[in-house]
């Protein structure tokens, strides 16, 4: 199985997609690596002791799993340039991977169900691996279930949650919903919910709003059947609560994508002209530096005489808010607009009702909200029904690991962000993130230095 992420360079904002390979078939066996915890063939005098002892001791023992993030060429891609991931980003990964997925399997399920259906190999690697003549990037691969390789550990950041799902845990937890569904199949009723709508082709210049409204909750989840299944269950228990009712709400409209015409005069996209036209609006501009794209954002909200008839625009990352409307450049130079379908005149503009609301339209006739809560609700039943697991409880427990909570179990936000875990300061008056690198560094003390 293989992830790949599509990265399209639309002038000033950037899409992301990711997407899997279906996997094939397992025959794993239980015992691949000796565990016998008596048999300490770890060499003390190296500066990697104290990782090589936390993953013998955190993954080989009880899981038979080999963590592997030593250079190793021959596991690797051999057609790529590909170099090895540091020693410190290796530890950040391997705590993370235990706290993140393994540790939440074990609670919700057991030890066992983890040794039986958990692959075998974890290598690491830490550039990435870009596939230049298909202008894809691949975030990680795996062999049979038994072995997952994941890439661009070199830029692995504590602080960037969205990221580590992304190209790590996301990942996992979709190769997971790949092998428990060899072994017990899927629900048939979910292979034909989205039958007609499936692109195995074009699903990686899909935009997301165009992919949540024909009922997918990411654009790879309409690449086909099988991956629509696996990542309906990876997004569902990843994708934080804020995020995840923005994209229900999105998911509740029909989407299109309209060519943007260029002022012949300024030679920039007519985007702002089109909206300035309508009822005399004029833009209300903010602009907010974004630390991680390292470009200042800014929002451009054109509101009518009306006050109730707007457009949002964000020029870098994400579109903030309840947006209509999305304007991105493409490589090749052209424009491109994403919105919502509503009623237009002759002259493309929006027409509103009476009481100055817009009237959107659903022309596709598909509720792309409820078919993604139908998917999500056969994954529930499936967990449920074949595993004894239930999806919500993997969700609650990797949404409470990664984000802050309030004393009453509610989430943490300021300015409309869910906040980081990881980096947020314990009792001890340590960053969890460093709480949990004690758990390799405790080794140090045995080390022969």
């Amino acid at each position: 199985m293989k992830l790949t992420l599509k990265t399209l360079l639309l002038g000033v904002a950037v899409v992301v997609s990711a997407g899997f390979v279906s996997c094939d078939d397992d025959d794993m066996d239980a015992t691949i690596f000796n565990t016998d915890p008596s048999q300490d063939y770890l060499d003390r005098s190296l500066y990697t002791f104290p990782l090589d002892s936390f993953c013998k001791k955190e993954f080989l023992e009880p899981y038979n799993l080999r963590f592997i993030y030593k250079w190793n060429d021959v596991g690797s891609d051999m057609t790529k340039n590909l170099t090895p991931v540091s020693y410190d980003k290796a530890v950040d990964l391997a705590v993370l991977t235990k706290y993140l997925w393994f540790d939440v399997y074990k609670n919700v399920a057991s030890e066992e169900f983890l040794k039986e259906y958990a692959p075998r190999i974890i290598q690491v690697t830490g550039s990435r691996n870009l596939n230049a003549s298909q202008g894809t990037e691949t975030l990680g691969d795996a062999s049979s279930g038994v072995k997952i390789n994941l890439y661009n550990g070199n830029n692995l950041n504590v602080n960037n949650i969205a990221m580590m799902n992304e190209y790590f845990f996301k990942t996992m937890h979709h190769e997971f919903a790949h092998i428990l569904d060899q072994t017990y199949l899927r629900p048939t009723t979910f292979n034909t919910i989205s039958n007609s709508h499936y692109d195995a082709a074009g699903w990686q210049d899909t935009p997301d709003s165009v992919a949540a409204g024909r009922g997918f909750i990411s654009p790879y989840a309409s690449s086909a059947v099988a991956e629509d299944w696996a990542e309906t269950m990876a997004c569902y228990i990843t994708m934080d609560s804020l995020s995840y009712e923005k994209w229900l709400n999105t998911a509740k409209y029909d989407w299109e994508i309209v060519d943007c015409p260029l002022n012949s005069e300024t030679h920039k996209p007519k985007y702002n002209d089109m909206v300035n036209a309508f009822n005399g609006a004029r833009p209300r501009v903010s602009v907010t530096h974004n630390p991680e794209t390292g470009k200042n954002d800014t929002t451009y909200t054109y509101q009518s005489k009306q006050d109730s008839i707007y457009y949002n625009l964000r020029i870098h990352g994400e579109n903030a808010g309840d947006v209509i409307g999305y304007l991105n450049e493409n490589t090749n130079g052209d424009y491109k607009i994403y919105r919502r379908i509503c009623t237009r005149d002759a002259d493309d503009l929006p027409v509103p009702n009476a009481n100055w609301t817009l009237h959107f339209t659903k022309d596709s006739g598909i509720d792309g909200s409820a078919v993604i809560l139908q998917k999500i609700e056969l994954v529930r039943n499936y967990l449920k029904e074949h595993y004894n697991i239930s999806l919500d409880a993997l969700r609650h427990a990797v949404q409470t690991r990664t984000y802050v909570t309030n004393p009453d179990g509610s989430f943490l936000v300021v300015d409309g962000q869910l906040q980081n875990k990881l980096v947020s300061v314990q009792d001890d008056g340590n960053q969890l993130i460093d709480d949990l690198r004690q758990q390799v560094t405790q080794y140090d003390s045995l080390r022969t230095k």
